[in-house]
């Protein structure tokens, strides 16, 4: 008998669980909630969960920012899904990026939420499936000082990994692989999640913003197309 996905629920009050994942809609998963943020990060090296869900608020004065940033510090690859009443924009884009992998403003209705929890442990799971695998396409690009392995999910710069989550990953390498082509953010989201991607062009940005942070003075870049998307290119002088 195949197991349950495991979910851990960060969740000081009970609230968040009572109200979202402890519904019917969560049946088919295995939840664990913890309620002391400070449990987290023993939690996810001990229960290796295939998704986290978590508030940003805590009442006991819990940074939810840096919790972020803590549980990507144990594991990098575990999915972290932010659910939260705040929806201001600098605070989600705080969120993703010190590490968050989806933030799901509520209100927001049992079935969508159940919808968007399944496609990132899907999307998760694949990108973990792809690394693992080996292809007579051997999935490597290589630029001037930069390397990209799609096999194994590396990307290394001057002979150095970069840390790089898997979504970083395909984003960079989806782009890179027509160098010069522009993509609409539209077409990345379709391109990367295999779906009408429901957290929006702002996650492309934020995204974006990490890997041009990460591709510094290596030749190559990220460039914008005002009003239209995103392109890789290559410093000429560099090849």
């Amino acid at each position: 008998m195949n197991r349950k996905d495991l979910i851990l629920v960060i969740d000081g009050e009970g609230s968040l669980f009572e109200q979202t994942v402890g519904s019917a809609y969560f049946s088919n998963y295995e939840l664990k909630r913890i309620s002391d943020p400070a449990e987290a990060a023993g939690s996810v090296r001990s229960e290796r969960p295939d998704l986290i869900i978590s508030e940003i608020v805590f009442k006991n004065g819990t940074d939810g920012f840096e919790l972020i940033r803590t549980i990507k510090e144990t594991d990098q690859t575990v999915p972290l899904m932010i659910v939260s009443e705040m929806k201001d924009t600098a605070d989600v884009v705080l969120a993703l990026e010190m590490g968050a992998d989806e933030y799901v403003a509520m209100p927001l209705s049992l079935r969508e939420l159940s919808a968007r929890v399944k496609a990132l442990i899907r999307f998760s799971k694949n990108a973990s499936a792809r690394a693992s695998v080996v292809r007579n396409d051997p999935g490597i690009l290589r630029f001037p000082g930069l390397t990209l392995d799609k096999n194994s999910y590396r990307v290394t710069l001057r002979g150095e990994e970069l840390a790089m989550p898997p979504k970083e990953i395909e984003l960079l390498f989806y782009l890179a692989s027509e160098p010069n082509k522009m993509f609409t953010r539209e077409q990345l989201l379709q391109g990367i999640w295999g779906i009408k991607y429901f957290g929006g062009a702002r996650t492309i940005d934020v995204h974006i913003k990490r890997i041009r942070s990460k591709l510094q003075g290596c030749g190559c870049s990220v460039q914008t197309i005002w009003g239209k998307g995103y392109k890789f290119v290559v410093d000429q002088a560099g090849q």
